[in-house]
């Protein structure tokens, strides 16, 4: 192919993309392509991380991702790992909207928030027929004195979870996009997507670890 970088890049992309079902596709016939497959990518991947390639395959081999520091990104994936169906599902969905080829700061920001939902809402106000972060970070805020973390202060008593509600309120108030047109409305910018996704791995890591709680 008579392609440039980012023709041939995004060529390995589409190719992932559509290669992708065989991996998880039934018969014998399928898991012999499949494993070709797969050897196939491995071998890319040595390649690209050889040559110092900002990109990866995916870790379900379905497409490029920019490469992040692997201490980071084994985090997240851990936390992906060990959360509820819904949080993990959102939480990928932000990475990938974040890191992808194609990157969608506007998906990434917003599927940050629904991860963030599906860990701190059940927590805060489960009983609420029509919850929000929002809705979920007025209790907080308004109920700031019985929550506690695992942490300790510097007397030895359990610290309070100020630090974790300022993080929530941050992820909530800065999605600029929401309300479009508003006085206020930004569009999400790649930094922001970013830094939403990971704030949004460290509110699911900590509501799901229990390390922030609601004292009696």
């Amino acid at each position: 192919m008579n392609l440039d970088e980012d023709g041939l890049l995004e060529a390995i992309d589409a190719a992932l993309a559509t290669q992708a079902p065989l991996i998880k596709a039934k018969g014998l016939e399928y898991r012999e392509r499949s494993r070709d497959w797969i050897i196939h990518v491995k071998e890319l991947h040595f390649r690209l991380t050889e040559a110092g390639s900002a990109w990866q395959p995916t870790e379900d081999l379905d497409g490029l991702e920019r490469r992040v520091d692997e201490t980071v990104a084994q985090a997240a994936k851990a936390t992906i790992a060990a959360a509820p169906t819904d949080a993990a599902a959102h939480l990928k969905a932000a990475w990938s909207a974040t890191y992808g080829f194609n990157p969608d700061p506007e998906k990434a920001y917003s599927q940050a928030i629904k991860a963030a939902e599906a860990v701190v809402i059940p927590a805060t106000i489960p009983k609420d027929g029509r919850p929000t972060l929002g809705l979920a970070l007025s209790h907080l805020e308004n109920t700031a004195g019985k929550w506690t973390t695992v942490l300790h202060d510097k007397s030895g008593n359990p610290a309070p979870a100020q630090p974790i509600i300022g993080l929530i309120k941050l992820l909530w108030e800065g999605q600029r996009d929401r309300h479009a047109g508003g006085p206020t409305s930004q569009k999400t910018t790649q930094e922001a997507a970013e830094a939403a996704v990971h704030a949004a791995v460290l509110i699911v890591q900590w509501f799901n670890s229990k390390a922030i709680v609601k004292n009696p």
